[in-house]
């Protein structure tokens, strides 16, 4: 008698645990996740969510290294990302940032999630002159071409950076290429390049 009592007690015991695990638990769901912050220049900061977030009454408070409060605005939001300005930003400087009464889609507790970015320090521009050397000279060096002509250079932004793009014509082996290459006007990187037949 005494052990049929004790398997139905435990019984019941194991029916009540498993209910309680499939219960939702939205108090204890875990707080929206950032899946990438990128600085877009002028003070702009664009922060986007791992899932679709909602807002109440969303702030975005940011603090700089040496302890000091920046004055920021929110610029835009919507389901995925958020994007923000810092008003008094120094060039080469890191800040971190929380932004508040945000939470995950499908949850109901409101929380803040923090990261940080950093600005860069200003660098030197390349002049339209020495971006097209830097094309020519990587055309040359890499693939083999030459007899360069139809040489076309304009200003552009590639993902919000500014660079120069330009298209030229070349050889390579006795064929001729188009060639397009996207170099970035602060510092000279070569952030992009691709050639095909003419």
């Amino acid at each position: 008698m005494k052990k049929k009592r004790t398997g139905r007690i435990l019984a019941a015991l194991a029916l009540a645990l498993s209910l309680i695990c499939t219960l939702p638990l939205p108090a204890l769901a875990a707080p929206p996740r950032l899946e990438e912050v990128e600085y877009r220049g002028n003070g702009i900061v664009e922060v986007e969510f791992l899932k679709k977030v909602s807002y109440k009454d969303a702030k975005v408070t940011v603090t700089g290294d040496d302890g000091k409060i920046c004055r920021v605005s929110v610029t835009a939001k919507d389901k995925d990302d958020l994007t923000f300005k810092i008003r008094d930003y120094q060039e080469g400087a890191s800040y971190t940032f929380t932004i508040s009464g945000v939470r995950r889609k499908g949850t109901k507790k409101y929380g803040s999630v923090s990261g940080t970015v950093t600005i860069p320090a200003p660098s030197k521009t390349v002049s339209k002159k020495r971006a097209l050397a830097l094309a020519l000279d990587h055309a040359q060096k890499t693939l083999g071409a030459s007899a360069f002509r139809e040489k076309e250079i304009e200003k552009d932004s590639l993902r919000g950076v500014p660079v120069w793009d330009i298209e030229f014509r070349g050889k390579i082996g006795g064929r001729w290429y188009e060639f397009d290459y996207e170099i970035e006007r602060a510092g000279g990187k070569i952030l992009r390049w691709k050639y095909e037949r003419d």
